[in-house]
């Protein structure tokens, strides 16, 4: 249905009522006659300013008629209305300019100084401000200085006779940031005014009040309702709505009939009546309060009715700026008894459906999903941001509907047995406190029943160590705030009650009435995850803060901040373990550290410990060829006689932007290869045993292979074609050298730079130190200074060496500890194969990754803390919960590369060192998830204090059999990698593309090997949801496989933290329910990893 537009609809009663008043502003009174002149003659003004059809043109204007007349002139002439503040600061106003690409501004003389500020600000995007004063508008061209010149109109635009439906834009409220600019249309403004028009039988005798600010979407609705029926537009005093005695006598005077507002100015307007004596204030003329854009409780509705009696109707509205205002109300008629239970918000209006989905199907009464909302009338999206766009304006789930699209609120909802809507808040306003579900709304609506108090807001704090504590700021009588939480433990569990209770007089708003979360005081606390006072420790904890921050990259740590709370790893605790050694001269394991988690735990255990006096690795004397470390040893073998000899190479990609010094670049490779002997060396038999050979830098033939596609038609793809190409070379271990450099120029200042090793001579800790030394390098070289680098004390041919021999004499230990471990046999998994197993191993493979959902990730993380565990145990024990699903088998090993630089000595060493352990894990199906995941942790810490000893030899030991067809320990493999502060800077380059000259991005290469049925690797990046990226065996499994392990993954994990108690077997059925419920759709998360760029995923280890 197409509706009249407001300007016509203006028009025609404009004609019909031209003597009536318009628009009402203090004593100024504006008849629709001389409102319609004003508007047609800036219409005519805008069209001599040559704009053309959805130019946006940025109004700096008070409520009132003069911006009654814009706007209509801009909906007349298909230009599109984007209304300022002068309260706006002039950087924002900016950004909201540059991002619409608005040039031109109409304000008026009182603003002018405010306008000419902007200008001066903004000179780069404005060219025109249009002046309204009493006779004709007047244009100013701005000047390159930001001055103001006037200047002629430049003649009419050309006729263009375009339909068009685009006319405002809004920005998405927001405490921080600029927002979203929304882009409206004419018919869903029209809709919806239209609707509610009839809706509440208005007519030329409302009186609406423009209590919105104007920047918000909201301020259409209260100057078009009165406008489009002849009644009266009427603007309060300045601030008035913050000022409740001005804002009452105001309604009362100008018999105001209809207002709009949100719930907190309601209910401010409800307790300055509460402090009047009773019946003392009236308002006869007020009819309706329609009200949105919070949450509405019973309550507040029964103290306006205590006060100001059942004549006004009031009306709870629900929807969303990206669809045009409202789209359900209700008109409020009885009330819970429950006056802390939030309103329903009734059917929807006109041309409009709510869905409330669960997965991909329409909730049941009562089942809480997410609500869509679907409407032809919705606006246009998100201006010039399709992406943004796409994520909130969604194909409509709902089959068979004439509407295609529907907007995603992510809100969460259901629906009442009469199919009205209950909205229970947003997605984001669940999380977890003290592994506790919490929604904040629940909690509020809590506190609201105790007597004495009137409003409530609960905010989340988050503490430095990412932990998160609930503040609880109320108004009303103020509470003994250990009295109130005594009364509240009686209806809450002590993990969910606030940490913090602040009593207000009134709570601060944003500039369009709402609550303003972001200005609430902040407690004043003290947190004992940060130090804040250094001098407090003694000297032994000063010296582990030292460790711990340095390990951590954080500038302070406190006593007792716990090493799972901010972040701590296998990986982390294998460097603090060597810190502490060279520091305290005291040799502790793993399992002392997860003992003693906090600086002050672990430093009273290393001073009672014994003391070791630390010994660095010796270099060994010059030879002619040296002794192979064990894993190199295994490398060695399984390239000789895989038949694969790209199985271990080690592919980095990136995007180099900005002026990038190619001769620089190149020098620093090459001191790199020099600093490092492992990156000249080669292997070669000696007595039927593998040996390295480290060979002179002057004579090494390494060199930059250095190509230039700029002039190609995709460089960019044609580059990483390349790399694709360049990844599976194989390498000549005899002959090297090990390593590959290819440089791409793709554009003027971009680069694609290929880095390929072998892993026999580098790990994923070494592309740190690659990265490091190279940025290092670049920086002196393009400076003309030195590098400042410290000289290697060891090379990794002496760690080989000491590593050796450290082994031979503990070899007794490890192997009694791994033939304990596999005593009973090996148990093989037995995989949903989609093929037979080949006759022999195949390492042929695709890789899928994706992200796990924002909320189960940080749940995951909690939990992990709550346990005293690493994230690489939680991950581990969903992996073994999902193989679980799948084999039914409650005894899983997973192979695991594990870090082994225990010797503070390989800190800033390129080399191979690690050791694949396998990880073996039995528990059984009426365990919970917690359970299991405590068992995989004692797992893990007792493996690790075993990681020197190499995996030939455990396979060895146990006499595991041979089996060509599949790896004889493990058949799925876990690598985990952690980033809590990713990113490298030096000098004249920043990876995190900061204001450095070079920024570097890291591509994901797609490397399509394996050595393991399955594969899985898991990235922590601080708080960002955890990536996956599965590899399978393309000769055992379809890509439908790899589909179905996420989605299950998927489901397990957010069963896990949503019932960790609940047995295996109940988590295991719910997931199969969901899965069957959800009809196998597969997850929007997966795509293909080639070409994926994942940003900081670059270097590191678990």
């Amino acid at each position: 249905m197409k509706y009249p537009l407001l300007h016509e609809l203006f028009d025609h009663i404009s004609s019909k009522y031209p003597s009536r008043t318009a628009v009402v502003n203090g004593p100024q009174e504006v008849s629709y006659e001389a409102l319609q002149q004003r508007s047609l003659q800036l219409a005519a003004s805008l069209q001599d300013a040559g704009l053309e059809k959805e130019t946006v043109v940025a109004t700096l204007l008070p409520a009132g008629a003069d911006l009654a007349a814009t706007a209509i002139a801009l909906l007349r002439r298909g230009l599109i209305y984007m209304p300022l503040d002068a309260r706006i600061p002039t950087v924002r106003i900016q950004n909201m300019l540059s991002i619409t690409g608005s040039k031109i501004i109409v304000t008026n003389e009182e603003l002018l100084d405010t306008t000419r500020k902007i200008a001066k600000e903004a000179a780069a995007n404005l060219e025109y401000v249009l002046l309204l004063n009493a006779a004709t508008p007047q244009l100013f061209s701005v000047e390159n200085d930001g001055t103001l010149a006037p200047v002629a109109y430049p003649g009419k635009a050309a006729q263009d006779d375009t339909d068009t439906d685009s006319c405002y834009i809004f920005f998405t409220s927001g405490t921080t940031g600029n927002g979203k600019p929304i882009l409206g249309s004419h018919q869903g403004l029209s809709q919806f005014i239209q609707w509610e028009i009839k809706e509440f039988g208005l007519n030329e005798n409302c009186r609406v009040s423009q209590l919105a600010q104007v920047t918000f979407d909201a301020s259409l609705r209260d100057m078009f309702v009165p406008l489009a029926t002849g009644g009266a537009l009427c603007v309060p005093p300045k601030d008035a709505k913050f000022q409740m005695p001005v804002l009452i006598e105001w309604l009362q005077e100008q018999e105001v009939s209809l207002v709009h507002c949100v719930p907190s100015v309601f209910r401010l307007l409800t307790r300055e009546l509460e402090q009047q004596p009773s019946g003392s204030i009236t308002f006869p003329d007020l009819q309706f309060i329609l009200m949105a854009g919070e949450m509405l409780y019973a309550k507040d509705i029964a103290a306006w009715r205590r006060v100001a009696g059942n004549d006004t109707e009031l009306v709870n509205l629900y929807g969303a700026s990206e669809v045009t205002m409202a789209k359900t109300f209700y008109r409020i008629a009885e009330i819970p008894e429950d006056g802390g239970e939030p309103l329903h918000v009734g059917q929807p209006i006109d041309q409009a459906f709510i869905a409330v989905m669960s997965g991909n199907r329409l909730a049941k009464i009562g089942e809480i999903g997410e609500i869509y909302i679907i409407t032809h009338y919705a606006s246009k999206g998100y201006y010039n941001d399709p992406v943004k766009t796409a994520e909130r304006f969604v194909k409509n789930p709902l089959e068979g509907s004439t509407v295609p699209i529907a907007y995603r609120t992510g809100d969460l909802g259901r629906y009442r047995k009469d199919r009205s809507i209950e909205v229970l808040g947003r997605q984001d306003d669940q999380l977890k406190i003290n592994g506790i579900r919490v929604e904040l709304q629940d909690l509020e609506q809590i506190i609201l029943e105790t007597e004495g108090i009137a409003q409530v807001v609960i905010k989340v704090l988050e503490t430095p160590n990412n932990a998160k504590e609930l503040a609880c700021y109320y108004t009303g009588v103020a509470q003994d705030a250990a009295t109130l939480r005594d009364v509240l433990k009686e209806q809450l569990s002590e993990s969910v009650l606030p940490a913090y209770f602040m009593h207000l007089k009134e709570f601060p708003l944003t500039l369009n009435g709402k609550v303003d979360k972001a200005a609430l005081p902040k407690p004043e606390y003290v947190d004992n995850t940060v130090a804040t006072d250094t001098s407090a420790f003694s000297a032994g904890e000063a010296k582990m803060e030292e460790i711990w921050r340095d390990v951590f990259k954080m500038k302070q740590i406190g006593r007792n901040a716990s090493f799972f709370s901010i972040g701590g790893t296998s990986l982390k605790a294998i460097r603090v373990i060597s810190q502490v050694y060279k520091r305290f001269n005291v040799l502790i394991t793993i399992n002392d550290l997860f003992a003693c988690p906090t600086i002050a735990a672990l430093t009273t255990f290393v001073e009672k410990g014994k003391k070791s006096e630390f010994t660095g690795i010796k270099p060994v004397a010059k030879q002619d060829t040296y002794e192979v470390s064990a894993v190199q040893k295994r490398i060695w073998a399984i390239d000789q006689f895989s038949g694969n000899g790209a199985l271990y190479n080690v592919p980095e990609i990136y995007l180099f932007e900005g002026a990038l010094n190619t001769a620089a670049f190149e020098k620093a490779l090459t001191a790199l290869v020099e600093r490092h002997e492992v990156l000249r060396t080669t292997f070669e038999l000696v007595n039927g045993e593998p040996r390295q050979r480290i060979h002179d830098a002057a004579s090494w033939n390494f060199g930059v292979e250095v190509l230039d596609y700029s002039n190609e038609e995709v460089p960019f793809d044609k580059a990483i074609a390349l790399s694709n190409d360049i990844s599976v070379e194989p390498f000549d271990l005899r002959t090297g050298p090990l390593l590959r450099a290819t440089l791409v120029k793709i554009a003027e200042n971009e680069h694609i730079f290929i880095f390929v090793t072998h892993h026999i001579i580098s790990d994923a800790w070494s592309q740190e130190i690659i990265a490091r030394d190279v940025l290092a390098y670049y920086d002196a070289f393009t400076a003309a200074k030195q590098p400042a680098l410290e000289p290697l004390k060891i090379q990794y041919k002496d760690f080989a060496a000491w590593h050796n021999e450290r082994l031979a004499s503990r070899s007794a230990d490890h192997r009694s500890f791994w033939k304990k471990q596999f005593e009973d046999g090996v148990s093989k998994l037995k995989l949903p194969l989609d093929y037979p197993r080949p006759a022999e191993q195949t390492f042929n493979a695709e890789e899928i990754s994706f992200r796990l959902n924002a909320k189960v990730s940080a749940a995951l993380r909690d939990l992990g803390r709550q346990q005293n565990t690493s994230g690489f145990n939680t991950i581990m024990a969903l992996v073994n919960l999902l193989l679980y699903k799948y084999t039914d088998q409650g005894d899983i090993v997973l192979g695991s590369p594990v870090a082994d630089r225990g010797h503070a000595d390989t800190d800033n060493q390129i080399g191979v060192y690690f050791n694949t352990l396998p990880l073996r894990t039995r528990f059984k199906g009426d365990e919970s998830f917690v359970q299991l995941l405590n068992k995989v942790a004692d797992v893990t810490l007792k493996a690790f204090d075993h990681v020197d000893y190499p995996f030939e030899n455990i396979l060895e030991d146990i006499n595991a059999e041979y089996d060509k067809q599949r790896n004889p320990l493990f058949d799925v493999g876990l690598t985990y990698l952690s980033f809590l502060n990713a990113g490298t800077e030096a000098g004249g380059v920043d990876q995190q593309g900061g204001d450095a000259a070079i920024s570097v991005k890291g591509i994901y290469p797609g490397f399509k090997f394996i050595k393991s049925d399955l594969w899985i690797k898991a990235v922590e990046n601080g708080n960002e949801p955890f990536v996956f990226v599965l590899s399978y065996n393309t000769d055992l499994f379809k890509a439908s496989f790899a589909a179905r392990f996420i989605e299950d993954l998927h489901s397990l994990a957010a069963l896990a933290v949503e019932q960790p108690s609940a047995a295996l077997d109940v988590l295991v059925e719910n997931a199969k329910t969901r899965s069957a419920q959800a009809n196998e759709q597969k997850q929007q998360h997966v795509r293909h990893r080639n070409l994926e760029v994942l940003k900081n995923f670059r270097v590191g280890a678990r």
